[in-house]
């Protein structure tokens, strides 16, 4: 990547991604919510938790949308002159301090709610970052972070293989990632946990993939959907890329919140949210430009930290709420799905003023650093 394209870059930013970024997230909690539901004949006996559990069999999708958004932000934002302790380091920096703050909290809130402790082992391995990556046969306390390990490791990965290789090498191994991790993640017979006992396994091949694919779309921005962006678009065209995105959204998140389709192949809806990004990122049709606003920017910026604390939410409303308070939780299903979406929020709220944001402002400054060495070296 030459300096100019980086600058460049780093001045662009897409708003209406971070609108997609908080469904998504809001997927992901139904989807964990689910997950508590499963197994409780108490619970999946009320019409709404049996509503959710019965229909919400592609739950898990916006964790391979994230992956294919963080895989086209992966080259789009990244220096690739720094070396790559430097980027490594800077990855964990941006991770590593929800997912601390997340996990001591939990243990402090079972300590005082449930008086219980758990076994920190499991979490050891999420704060080195190896978290279902093959080494571990099991989830940690947070199951959710499962993801973060997957995405630091795949990153660290593409990093240091884009700085070796030729680009038309590289070109091909991405290929055969999108395809083969897709391939194995249809096929592949789940264990359990799902995620835990391969040796290349559901979890890393679903990055593997995302972030492939990812790729992709970054070098489509390059070669020409700036260039759509930049020249002027007929009406007729606005009006059928508006389409395309109302019907993609409606069909993404329909199938992810609400109704699963009959043909039950989760790659139509990885695919159809790859294009969806392809649109939103060509802010060609009425609604990414609608979407391109500072409110899609306000509420997308704390998309991370309530994907990392809203676990919490989740397990304490199973482990106390619903020990404790079970008549409550079967009588008022309404309100305690409200409840855990409201404290989720909040929890990733807090955690994104205490600790996401200060760790941002000094990586920036990091970034400042690295950056004004590099060209220093150059």
């Amino acid at each position: 990547m030459t300096e100019q394209v980086l600058e460049k870059n780093k001045r662009e930013y897409f708003k209406n991604i971070d609108f997609l970024r908080i469904l998504l997230c809001l997927g992901i909690i139904l989807r964990h919510i689910r997950n508590s539901l499963s197994g409780k004949a108490a619970l999946t006996a009320v019409p709404l938790y049996q509503h959710i559990v019965n229909n919400n069999l592609f739950g898990n999708i916006p964790v391979d949308c994230f992956f294919i958004i963080s895989g086209f932000f992966l080259f789009f934002t990244t220096n690739f002159a720094q070396n790559f302790y430097q980027f490594a380091l800077k990855k964990l920096i941006r991770l590593l301090p929800v997912v601390v703050f997340a996990t001591l909290l939990y243990h402090i809130l079972l300590l005082v709610l449930v008086h219980k402790g758990v076994t920190i082992v499991p979490d050891t391995w999420v704060l080195l970052m190896l978290h279902n990556v093959g080494l571990t046969d099991g989830y940690s306390t947070l199951a959710n972070t499962w993801y973060l390990s997957v995405l630091f490791w795949v990153s660290c990965l593409y990093f240091y293989v884009y700085k070796i290789i030729d680009k038309k090498w590289f070109n091909l191994i991405m290929a055969g990632c999108v395809f083969l991790g897709y391939a194995f993640y249809l096929h592949a017979k789940l264990g359990n946990p799902d995620n835990a006992y391969y040796i290349v396994n559901y979890g890393v091949m679903r990055g593997i993939a995302g972030m492939a694919l990812g790729y992709f779309i970054y070098n489509m921005y390059n070669d020409f959907l700036g260039k759509i962006r930049a020249g002027s678009s007929k009406i007729w065209q606005k009006l059928l890329c508006s389409a395309a995105e109302i019907f993609l959204l409606i069909f993404i998140f329909r199938n992810i919140f609400y109704k699963p389709m009959h043909y039950e192949n989760k790659l139509l809806i990885i695919l159809a949210f790859a294009v969806l990004l392809i649109l939103f990122i060509a802010k060609q049709g009425y609604i990414s430009k609608l979407l391109e606003n500072n409110i899609s920017a306000f509420i997308g910026k704390f998309t991370f930290s309530i994907y990392v604390m809203h676990v919490l939410a989740r397990n304490i409303w199973i482990k106390y709420v619903y020990v404790h308070y079970p008549q409550l939780v079967i009588e008022h299903s309404i309100w305690n799905v409200a409840a855990i979406y409201i404290l989720g929020i909040l929890l990733g709220v807090i955690a994104y003023y205490l600790v996401e944001r200060p760790s941002i402002k000094f990586l920036g400054k990091k970034l400042a650093g690295t950056d004004a060495k590099v060209k220093t070296e150059s």
